[in-house]
């Protein structure tokens, strides 16, 4: 075997492992409203407060939809209607990081 069909191979299964990685909205998540403004979760019931993290991200996912998709798919198991956004840091090629509280 090539060298080079030795990386080619290598390179297949990166992309697997990090596509295999990503996650997706559950059908509830799909209803959770997602902000950063404190205003807006006024008057709500506050659940908890929840933290994700995604793997960097790059040309195969976004790290940061990927780490708001955790969020999201969270709050929707706690049965939070709302996610205020509390911090996010880092980016899409180095990881994302993401704080929010939940409320209904």
């Amino acid at each position: 075997m090539k060298l080079r069909d030795i990386f080619s191979v290598f390179l297949v299964a990166v992309a697997v492992c990090l596509v295999g990685c990503t996650s997706s909205l559950s059908t509830a998540a799909n209803e959770v409203r997602v902000t950063s403004n404190p205003e807006s979760v006024k008057g709500m019931t506050y659940i908890k407060t929840i933290h994700h993290r995604s793997l960097a991200g790059g040309l195969l996912f976004d790290g940061s939809k990927n780490a708001m998709n955790k969020v999201r798919n969270e709050a929707a198991e706690a049965g939070g209607k709302t996610v205020y956004i509390v911090s996010e840091s880092g980016s899409n090629m180095s990881g994302m990081s993401v704080t929010a509280e939940v409320y209904k």
